[in-house]
Protein backbone atom coordinates (compact mmCIF):
# COMPACT_ATOMS: atom_id res chain seq x y z
CA UNK A 1 0.00 0.00 0.00
CA UNK A 2 3.23 2.45 0.45
CA UNK A 3 3.60 3.03 -3.14
CA UNK A 4 0.02 4.14 -3.72
CA UNK A 5 0.84 7.74 -4.10
CA UNK A 6 3.63 7.13 -6.67
CA UNK A 7 1.27 4.76 -8.30
CA UNK A 8 -1.60 7.63 -8.71
CA UNK A 9 1.07 9.73 -10.21
CA UNK A 10 2.48 7.18 -13.03
CA UNK A 11 5.89 5.45 -12.36
CA UNK A 12 8.28 8.18 -11.18
CA UNK A 13 11.89 8.44 -11.40
CA UNK A 14 12.43 11.66 -10.33
CA UNK A 15 11.00 14.82 -9.56
CA UNK A 16 10.92 15.85 -13.28
CA UNK A 17 8.37 12.81 -14.22
CA UNK A 18 6.66 13.50 -11.12
CA UNK A 19 5.82 17.00 -12.39
CA UNK A 20 4.82 15.89 -15.97
CA UNK A 21 2.62 12.81 -14.36
CA UNK A 22 1.17 15.90 -12.69
CA UNK A 23 0.68 17.58 -15.64
CA UNK A 24 -1.17 14.63 -17.97
CA UNK A 25 -3.25 13.74 -14.54
CA UNK A 26 -4.86 17.42 -14.40
CA UNK A 27 -5.53 17.34 -17.66
CA UNK A 28 -7.39 14.21 -18.04
CA UNK A 29 -9.01 15.47 -14.79
CA UNK A 30 -7.87 12.92 -13.03
CA UNK A 31 -5.23 14.64 -10.19
CA UNK A 32 -7.29 13.40 -7.34
CA UNK A 33 -10.22 11.98 -5.64
CA UNK A 34 -12.85 14.86 -3.87
CA UNK A 35 -14.87 11.94 -2.86
CA UNK A 36 -12.41 11.18 0.00
CA UNK A 37 -10.70 14.69 0.88
CA UNK A 38 -11.77 17.81 -0.16
CA UNK A 39 -10.59 21.20 0.42
CA UNK A 40 -12.44 23.60 2.58
CA UNK A 41 -10.52 26.77 2.61
CA UNK A 42 -11.24 29.17 5.12
CA UNK A 43 -10.48 33.16 5.13
CA UNK A 44 -7.97 34.63 7.82
CA UNK A 45 -9.34 38.12 8.96
CA UNK A 46 -5.56 39.58 8.76
CA UNK A 47 -4.41 37.55 5.64
CA UNK A 48 -6.92 36.74 3.03
CA UNK A 49 -4.72 35.61 0.57
CA UNK A 50 -3.17 32.97 2.59
CA UNK A 51 -4.77 30.39 0.95
CA UNK A 52 -5.18 28.41 4.25
CA UNK A 53 -7.47 25.00 4.62
CA UNK A 54 -9.42 23.61 8.10
CA UNK A 55 -6.89 20.87 8.43
CA UNK A 56 -3.28 22.65 7.50
CA UNK A 57 -1.10 21.48 10.36
CA UNK A 58 -0.31 25.00 12.33
CA UNK A 59 1.35 27.06 14.85
CA UNK A 60 0.17 30.33 16.05
CA UNK A 61 -1.91 32.91 15.62
CA UNK A 62 -5.02 32.49 13.26
CA UNK A 63 -5.22 36.45 13.18
CA UNK A 64 -1.59 36.71 12.18
CA UNK A 65 -1.14 39.60 10.16
CA UNK A 66 1.46 37.64 8.22
CA UNK A 67 0.84 33.63 6.88
CA UNK A 68 4.23 31.74 6.11
CA UNK A 69 3.68 28.26 4.09
CA UNK A 70 6.05 25.73 3.90
CA UNK A 71 6.32 23.54 1.37
CA UNK A 72 9.21 20.12 2.26
CA UNK A 73 10.03 17.50 1.95
CA UNK A 74 10.73 14.93 4.69
CA UNK A 75 13.64 13.32 2.91
CA UNK A 76 15.27 16.86 2.01
CA UNK A 77 18.64 17.63 3.50
CA UNK A 78 17.73 21.36 2.63
CA UNK A 79 14.39 21.33 4.52
CA UNK A 80 16.06 19.37 7.43
CA UNK A 81 18.24 22.49 7.61
CA UNK A 82 15.68 24.83 7.68
CA UNK A 83 13.56 23.01 10.70
CA UNK A 84 16.94 22.63 12.73
CA UNK A 85 18.37 26.30 11.97
CA UNK A 86 15.69 28.82 10.76
CA UNK A 87 12.54 27.37 12.55
CA UNK A 88 13.50 27.56 16.19
CA UNK A 89 14.26 32.05 15.85
CA UNK A 90 11.18 32.38 13.10
CA UNK A 91 8.81 30.58 15.83
CA UNK A 92 10.44 32.14 18.96
CA UNK A 93 10.73 36.13 16.80
CA UNK A 94 7.69 35.70 15.42
CA UNK A 95 5.13 32.93 15.91
CA UNK A 96 5.14 33.03 19.93
CA UNK A 97 4.51 36.55 19.79
CA UNK A 98 1.15 36.23 17.63
CA UNK A 99 3.13 38.00 14.46
CA UNK A 100 3.35 35.10 12.45
CA UNK A 101 1.08 31.64 11.66
CA UNK A 102 3.57 29.18 10.54
CA UNK A 103 1.76 26.36 8.31
CA UNK A 104 3.33 23.46 7.02
CA UNK A 105 2.60 21.32 3.65
CA UNK A 106 3.88 18.29 2.33
CA UNK A 107 5.82 18.20 -1.18
CA UNK A 108 7.30 14.74 -1.04
CA UNK A 109 10.02 14.25 -3.77
CA UNK A 110 10.30 10.34 -3.48
CA UNK A 111 8.14 7.25 -2.12
CA UNK A 112 10.18 7.63 1.77
CA UNK A 113 9.34 11.31 2.14
CA UNK A 114 5.51 10.19 1.47
CA UNK A 115 5.64 7.01 3.77
CA UNK A 116 7.32 9.43 6.39
CA UNK A 117 3.85 11.99 6.38
CA UNK A 118 1.76 9.27 6.25
CA UNK A 119 3.34 7.92 9.47
CA UNK A 120 3.22 11.70 10.49
CA UNK A 121 -0.09 12.69 9.51
CA UNK A 122 -1.68 8.88 10.82
CA UNK A 123 -0.32 9.89 14.51
CA UNK A 124 -2.38 12.49 17.53
CA UNK A 125 -2.96 15.75 15.78
CA UNK A 126 -1.31 17.52 18.65
CA UNK A 127 1.89 15.63 18.12
CA UNK A 128 2.44 16.33 14.49
CA UNK A 129 4.72 19.42 14.98
CA UNK A 130 7.03 16.99 17.59
CA UNK A 131 7.10 14.22 15.13
CA UNK A 132 8.39 16.48 12.41
CA UNK A 133 11.18 17.91 14.45
CA UNK A 134 12.44 14.23 15.22
CA UNK A 135 12.24 13.03 11.54
CA UNK A 136 14.36 16.01 10.81
CA UNK A 137 16.22 15.96 13.54
CA UNK A 138 17.70 12.73 12.68
CA UNK A 139 17.06 12.32 9.46
CA UNK A 140 20.64 11.58 8.16
CA UNK A 141 20.20 8.54 10.14
CA UNK A 142 16.54 7.32 8.53
CA UNK A 143 17.64 7.99 5.27
CA UNK A 144 20.80 5.98 5.35
CA UNK A 145 19.32 3.21 6.44
CA UNK A 146 19.69 -0.23 4.72
CA UNK A 147 16.55 -0.47 4.45
CA UNK A 148 14.77 2.89 4.86
CA UNK A 149 10.97 1.52 4.42
CA UNK A 150 11.85 -0.65 7.35
CA UNK A 151 13.34 2.43 9.64
CA UNK A 152 10.22 4.34 9.02
CA UNK A 153 8.18 1.19 10.34
CA UNK A 154 10.85 1.35 13.39
CA UNK A 155 10.25 4.90 13.93
CA UNK A 156 6.48 4.87 13.57
CA UNK A 157 6.66 1.97 16.62
CA UNK A 158 8.96 3.63 18.57
CA UNK A 159 6.25 6.88 18.47
CA UNK A 160 3.47 4.35 19.38
CA UNK A 161 1.86 3.92 16.42
CA UNK A 162 1.01 -0.22 16.57
CA UNK A 163 1.24 -3.07 13.63
CA UNK A 164 -1.85 -2.84 12.92
CA UNK A 165 -2.57 1.18 13.19
CA UNK A 166 0.53 1.62 10.41
CA UNK A 167 -0.86 -0.45 7.88
CA UNK A 168 -4.43 0.96 8.12
CA UNK A 169 -2.35 4.46 8.13
CA UNK A 170 -0.58 3.73 4.19
CA UNK A 171 -4.02 2.55 3.15
CA UNK A 172 -5.56 6.22 3.92
CA UNK A 173 -6.94 7.34 0.99
CA UNK A 174 -7.58 10.78 2.77
CA UNK A 175 -3.54 11.00 3.31
CA UNK A 176 -2.82 10.52 -0.20
CA UNK A 177 -5.70 12.20 -2.23
CA UNK A 178 -5.23 14.92 0.19
CA UNK A 179 -1.06 15.04 -0.65
CA UNK A 180 -1.89 14.64 -4.43
CA UNK A 181 -4.24 18.37 -4.24
CA UNK A 182 -1.61 19.98 -2.02
CA UNK A 183 1.29 19.20 -4.38
CA UNK A 184 -0.61 19.73 -7.29
CA UNK A 185 -1.87 23.02 -6.22
CA UNK A 186 1.74 24.16 -5.07
CA UNK A 187 3.05 23.53 -8.11
CA UNK A 188 0.44 25.12 -10.27
CA UNK A 189 -0.93 28.32 -7.99
CA UNK A 190 2.45 29.16 -6.17
CA UNK A 191 5.37 27.68 -8.41
CA UNK A 192 6.33 25.58 -6.15
CA UNK A 193 9.55 23.84 -8.11
CA UNK A 194 11.67 22.63 -4.93
CA UNK A 195 11.67 22.09 -0.98
CA UNK A 196 12.01 23.82 0.83
CA UNK A 197 9.51 26.65 -0.54
CA UNK A 198 8.23 29.55 1.28
CA UNK A 199 4.74 30.86 0.24
CA UNK A 200 3.89 34.14 2.15
CA UNK A 201 0.66 35.78 2.27
CA UNK A 202 0.11 33.79 -0.93
CA UNK A 203 3.33 34.89 -2.57
CA UNK A 204 6.18 32.10 -3.27
CA UNK A 205 8.92 33.49 -1.54
CA UNK A 206 12.81 32.40 -2.08
CA UNK A 207 16.52 33.06 -1.79
CA UNK A 208 16.47 33.82 1.96
CA UNK A 209 20.04 32.27 2.76
CA UNK A 210 20.29 33.04 6.11
CA UNK A 211 17.18 33.82 8.99
CA UNK A 212 18.27 37.38 8.94
CA UNK A 213 17.68 38.03 5.42
CA UNK A 214 13.83 36.11 6.30
CA UNK A 215 14.04 37.94 9.77
CA UNK A 216 14.65 41.04 7.73
CA UNK A 217 11.57 40.66 4.94
CA UNK A 218 9.23 39.40 8.09
CA UNK A 219 10.22 43.17 9.42
CA UNK A 220 9.38 44.72 6.67
CA UNK A 221 6.05 43.16 6.06
CA UNK A 222 5.20 43.86 9.64
CA UNK A 223 5.84 47.62 9.31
Amino acid sequence: MRINFWNRLGSLKNQLLAVLSFAILIASGQAYSQDKWSAEPITLPNAPDAGFYKDDYYIGNLDARVVIIEYASLTCPHCANFHVNFLPSLKKDFVDTGKVLFVFRDFPLDEYAFQATMIAQCAPRDSYFAILDQLFTNQQTWVRAENISDALDGFAKNIGIDSEKLTSCYADEKIIDRTVYLYTEAYNKYGVRGTPSLVINGQLKSGFRTYEELQGFLNTLLK
